[in-house]
């Protein structure tokens, strides 16, 4: 597939334009009253979701459901089916998951917080999938009543009714926009995993030889009558070419992305950053970190800020010869100050050295000496 002739900026400025311009148009024809019901529907479907998108996790998660143990136990056998919440199950499955000589301690509030933090994420992933499912089509069969009630389609609201077909294709792009917002949110979060991938990509990549050559000595090889290997073999690998044109693409569709005028007009949209009350970020990246994300001791982990965390270090050691020497020793005094530099903005690592030093002394079972005495 021949990836140069694609043209990002145009697909994408077909794909925003066009949800805008069906929103005005269907907004025009189903005239005002429709419409503002229509819009207010939609927005309500998304403003419920992530307003409300902690509380639901909260509550679900201390939520007692009565036959939650038996259930488990028909999978899991020697599960307790006195269990009734999900903080209940997953204690217990650690339990009986983990041989009794397990080096770690299950007790530990901090490595329980943790475990706790990841699987409140797995239930979060459910109830997203759930709500765009179900909810999506609790939220349809609403719309329908209230249309059913204020938008009645009798004889007289016909003849009387003020269809207002502008103020209607103005709701109608108001519904739009909030279909792109909605769908910015998802872009913008790949587009960022997809930045900090391709940041660890080497400069001479496509300096890469297209053949890999390998020589086996035939001395010690027992042959019956032809040869069983060559003298040597060329394993081939893909085409430089090829490779280039993908990276070619990569490239123009990020540059596409962050130039199109729809994107940097919603980018104007930000938000004070969580782990950072100096710093902004855009709204669409705060609500897909909100998604993807998981808390830990009252710090939110993003999984795409971390990943691009980890890719900022990865940039920093590969532009040193460290990989290519293996001595560590090539690391310059710029190099390990920007390294941790950029480690400490990591709400993880930061949030994981106490439950490290914790883990460490209760695997070794060791003190550690604390001098407390003053100069």
């Amino acid at each position: 597939m021949n990836f140069d002739t694609i043209d990002f900026a145009l697909y994408l400025n077909i794909g925003f334009f066009s949800i805008l311009g069906m929103g005005m148009l269907f907004g025009f024809l189903r005239g005002f009253r429709k419409s503002l019901i229509s819009f207010l529907i939609n927005l309500a479907f998304y403003a419920v979701f992530f307003l409300t998108l902690d509380l639901v996790i909260d509550f679900a998660w201390t939520f007692e459901i009565a036959p939650l143990g038996g259930w488990i136990a028909q999978i899991l056998p020697g599960f307790p089916s006195a269990v009734n919440t999900l903080q209940g199950a997953v204690e217990a499955a650690g339990a009986v998951l983990l041989p009794t000589d397990f080096p770690v301690d299950l007790t530990n509030p901090q490595l329980m917080a943790l475990v706790f933090g990841i699987a409140q994420f797995a239930v979060k992933i459910v109830y997203a999938l759930l709500y765009f499912t179900i909810g999506y089509v609790l939220f349809g069969i609403v719309g329908l009543i209230l249309k059913a009630i204020f938008a009645p389609k009798s004889k007289y609201a016909k003849k009387y009714g003020s269809e207002n077909r502008g103020l209607g294709a103005l709701f109608g792009l108001l519904q739009g926009t909030v279909g792109v917002f909605v769908m910015l949110i998802t872009f913008s979060g790949l587009i960022s995993v997809i930045d900090s991938m391709v940041s660890l990509l080497p400069d001479d990549i496509l300096d890469q030889s297209q053949d890999v050559r390998f020589d086996f000595p035939r001395s010690d090889i027992y042959e019956a009558s032809n040869s069983v290997i060559q003298d040597g073999f060329s394993l081939p690998i893909p085409d430089t070419s090829e490779i280039g044109s993908i990276l070619g693409a990569v490239d123009r569709l990020l540059e596409s992305y962050h130039t199109n005028l729809v994107v940097t007009t919603f980018s104007q949209l930000v938000i004070t950053d969580p782990s950072d009350p100096d710093e902004t970020m855009e709204l669409t990246l705060y609500l897909f970190d909100d998604v993807l994300s998981f808390e830990y001791n009252d710090t939110g982990i993003a999984f795409r800020k971390e990943l691009s965390i980890v890719a900022e270090v990865a940039s920093v050691i590969l532009a040193t010869d460290v990989l290519d020497t293996g001595n560590l020793a090539d690391l310059e005094g710029d190099d390990i100050r920007a390294v941790f530099a950029t480690l400490s903005k990591s709400d993880l690592i930061s949030s994981l050295i106490p439950l490290s030093i914790e883990l460490a002394v209760d695997y070794f079972d060791q003190e550690i000496p604390l001098d407390t005495l003053e100069g």
